[in-house]
């Protein structure tokens, strides 16, 4: 799915559900336009994030989401800009929703409408690894640490 703010929204306190969204594509009718969420409609992986727009820069800004209690789940980075951007990946069961918000240290800014939007997407893929497949990663460090196999 991928929803598009509609309209201006100003930031009054220091997390703020972002409401007032219109539907680009939703291809499993997730979206709970009255409750400005998504409600999952398979249990599985999902990535998801939010873009938004300010109009303000007079403090710090980060992309948050909030879950089936309400309470904010910190996603992104704060950002000292006119945007802020991220995306995350996380399991949910069906039933549960997601909320789009925003943190704004300063109390302050506006989310720009036609310019902010939130995405989710189910990953495909076996819910188990086959024997014979092979998961890898990679891992880097900034600190120069050692990372063992």
């Amino acid at each position: 799915a991928r929803i598009t703010k509609s309209g201006n929204q100003a930031l009054s306190t220091t997390t703020t559900h972002v409401t007032g969204w219109s539907v680009n594509r939703d291809t499993h009718g997730g979206w709970d336009a009255t409750n400005n969420r998504y409600v999952i409609p398979v249990t599985g992986w999902y990535d998801y994030g939010s873009f938004f727009t300010l109009t303000s820069n007079s403090g710090s800004y980060g992309n948050l989401a909030s879950t089936d209690n309400g309470t904010f789940d910190f996603f992104g980075n704060y950002v000292v800009s006119d945007r802020v951007g991220s995306s995350t990946l996380a399991f949910f069961t069906a039933g549960q929703h997601i909320r789009p918000g925003v943190f704004s240290s300063a109390s302050t800014g506006t989310v720009v409408g036609g310019a902010s939007f939130f995405w989710i997407a189910m990953r495909s893929g076996p819910a188990q690894i086959a024997a014979s497949e092979t998961v890898a990663a990679v891992y880097k460090s900034a600190a120069g640490q050692s990372i063992g196999t």
